[in-house]
Order: structure tokens, then C-alpha cells, then sequence
């Protein structure tokens, strides 16, 4: 699997002014592939870890102690975008034009489900674990993972590189959590998308390229306004 990584500490003032830092970790995985197909299911993974702010090692027992950060639970709440990449060389100076056009939500993120409909996602919800500080016994802090399985869907024109001309698709997640600047974002460029049509095979040598067809094939049928000296031989290009 093809693992992006990132993190961030989210801050919450508690009484008298006493800043509680937590800490997330989010990794978002694909398959490790030199490319994707359109139109067909590819595997996607997001992993989300929160680590509460340092406490007494009294609440060890306690895990409604944990209450911040806390991670997302359903798909509704996060966000996963597709983006299109696209960078164009113009005029005489070739001056580099940069647009990134917004896709919309996928593999079932960010969209509230519609009543009989079953979601794309599963999420997996692990339980909260205490973990000791090490330099400090007397105090821990509380664990939780939540981990989301989907699939992807590539609908859009494939990915394309030219000198003048280059269209490259990324995803980009959006973790939120409450207060200002606490939101979690990670950008991914995906490998390139491809139609999975091969654009030329060789015929090997000794290959007859006249098809030997039932005489049928070529049978002269007169249909008004159209001609009957059909060519009684039909070769392939190459």
C-alpha cells in the first residue's frame, strides 16, 4: 500500500486560561500501483489516531476522561475530495498558468446518507486505551484509532503530460475538530489515471494479416443508395 502521513496538535483552552494540547496522526493509503484505471473499484484506507492532552494517571480507569480530541466515528464526518491538477504553458514568454478545480466529495465521504441507502464506507472504531507517560508514571494520556475502508471510483478525463500541457488528480482529506485552526488537512497525489487502453500492439512477424472470413462475409447485398463492389479482402492496419 501507497501511505500518506500526517499529523497536528490541537489545542483547547481549558479554566483560567490553561492551554490542553492533544495530538492526531492520520495516514491515508491506496494501493501501490504505477497506475489506476477508470471506472474500476480501487481500495482506500484512512486511519485516524487521537491522543488526549497528558492527565492523572487517576483517570486511567476513566475513559469518558477522554473528550478531546476525539476522533471522527462516521463518514459524515470527514471530507475526502478529488481535484484535478492542471498546468498549461502559454504564449511566447511560456508563462505557466496553474488552476486546481474542485471534483467533489468521494468514496462516500462527506455526504449524508439517504434513507435505504447502504454506505460505501465501513468504519472500524476501536476502543480508548490509557498509555503511561514515559518520563512520568504518574501521569498517561488516553489512545483511540478509528480506521475507514472505501472504494474509489475514477469518472474524469485521464491523467495527461505534455510539454505545454499537464493534467495530474489529487485527494484531499479534512479531519475536522472544534476550535480555531485545529483542523487536520492532507493532500495526496494520486499515481496517473489511465483509460487501460493500450495504444499499440506490435503484430508479430509471420502474422497472416488477411482474415480468412466465410465467403458469407462478403456477400454482395443491393440496398438502395449505397454501392455493391464491396472489397472482397479485408486487412488489418500495420
Amino acid at each position: 500500500m501507497r501511505t500518506w502521513k500526517g499529523g497536528s496538535n490541537p489545542t483547547k483552552v481549558a479554566m483560567f486560561g490553561e492551554k490542553k494540547v492533544g495530538e492526531v496522526q492520520v495516514g491515508l493509503s491506496v494501493p501501490s500501483l504505477p497506475s489506476f484505471p477508470l471506472s474500476q473499484e480501487i481500495p482506500i484506507s484512512i486511519e485516524i489516531t487521537c491522543f488526549s492532552p497528558y492527565m492523572s494517571a487517576n483517570e486511567s480507569n476513566n475513559p469518558s476522561s477522554f473528550k478531546f480530541p476525539l476522533p471522527p466515528t462516521t463518514a459524515q464526518d470527514l471530507e475526502l475530495k478529488l481535484f484535478r491538477r492542471v498546468v498549461a504553458v502559454v504564449g511566447k514568454m511560456k508563462h505557466r498558468m496553474h488552476r486546481r478545480i474542485d471534483l467533489g466529495p468521494v468514496a462516500g465521504f462527506g455526504k449524508k446518507e439517504s434513507t435505504g441507502f447502504k454506505s460505501l464506507v465501513h468504519a472500524d472504531v476501536g476502543a480508548p486505551e490509557w498509555i503511561v507517560r514515559e518520563d512520568n508514571k504518574k501521569e498517561g494520556r488516553w489512545r483511540q484509532t478509528v480506521q475507514f475502508q472505501s472504494s474509489l471510483f475514477f469518472d474524469c478525463s485521464p491523467t495527461f503530460e505534455h510539454e505545454n500541457l499537464s493534467i495530474r488528480y489529487m485527494l484531499d482529506l479534512k479531519v475536522p475538530f472544534p476550535g480555531i485552526g485545529n483542523n487536520l488537512e492532507l493532500s495526496a497525489t494520486l499515481p496517473p489515471i489511465t483509460s487501460g487502453i493500450i495504444a499499440n500492439i506490435d503484430i508479430p512477424d509471420g502474422f497472416n494479416k488477411k482474415l480468412d472470413l466465410h465467403p458469407s462475409y462478403f456477400e454482395r447485398v443491393p440496398v438502395d443508395g449505397f454501392p455493391t463492389a464491396w472489397k472482397q479482402t479485408l486487412t488489418l492496419p500495420g
